[in-house]
């Protein structure tokens, strides 16, 4: 049995959403730090970041996705330390949730989605991350190429992506614990000690994924 992932100062939050019946999760690592001389409590910052997240997605994302997909929660698991606090946060008075998405259409495939790459910086010969973006309408990939997005809708989406890691990057927290946090990339070999790598930019890819690409990687 492999060992529990310990990776220091990462919490890790899963954004769960739901299409066509199917459950949908994209994992965002955050690197959650004091931004002073004090140690911060990490549950309460985890919380913090779990409601971050759940209001930036819902305000920056939803509106690149089909009102068939609803956003249900964002969950946690701090890595920082085997006994790590978990979570959830399932909706507040400011964010409600469950939230569909705004584009009023028919979704492609669940099979099919927007594949987005997590760019990172200091990470020679180790793999970035990506995200798996579901729910996209019919009306969006390429007339031309099914299997790419429409040209103008890669912009759009780009601008969306660029907001929501520029919102979730923060400073300070939002509820009195003091931290800032970085979405970061997770790198774990056999017998090595986990790192992670800042990332520097989601970029949107025009060439949609397929379940036969994901699973040939």
């Amino acid at each position: 049995m492999p060992a529990p992932l310990v990776v220091n100062d990462v919490c890790r939050f899963a954004v769960i959403q739901e299409l066509f019946g199917r459950q949908v999760v994209n994992i965002l690592d955050m690197k959650m730090t004091t931004n002073g001389i004090d140690p911060i409590n990490r549950p309460n910052a985890a919380a913090d970041q779990a409601k971050i997240i759940a209001k930036e997605w819902k305000a920056r994302l939803l509106g690149g996705q089909v009102n068939a997909l609803t956003l249900k929660a964002v969950r946690w698991v701090d890595l920082d330390s085997l006994g790590g606090s978990t979570g959830a946060f399932l909706g507040s008075p400011d964010v409600t949730l469950p939230a569909a998405g705004l584009i009023a259409q028919q979704a492609l495939t669940p099979s099919t989605s927007v594949l987005v790459t997590k760019q990172t910086e200091g990470a020679r010969g180790q793999k970035t991350g990506r995200m798996y973006f579901a729910g996209t309408g019919e009306t969006d990939n390429d007339p031309a190429n099914q299997r790419m997005l429409k040209p103008d809708w890669v912009p759009l989406l780009q601008g969306a992506f660029d907001g929501f890691l520029s919102a979730i990057n923060q400073e300070g927290g939002i509820s009195g614990e003091v931290y800032d946090s970085d979405l970061h990339v997770v790198h774990t070999k056999p017998l090595v000690e986990a790192t992670s790598s800042l990332v520097t930019k989601l970029a949107v890819q025009q060439l949609l994924a397929t379940q036969r690409r994901r699973q040939r990687g």
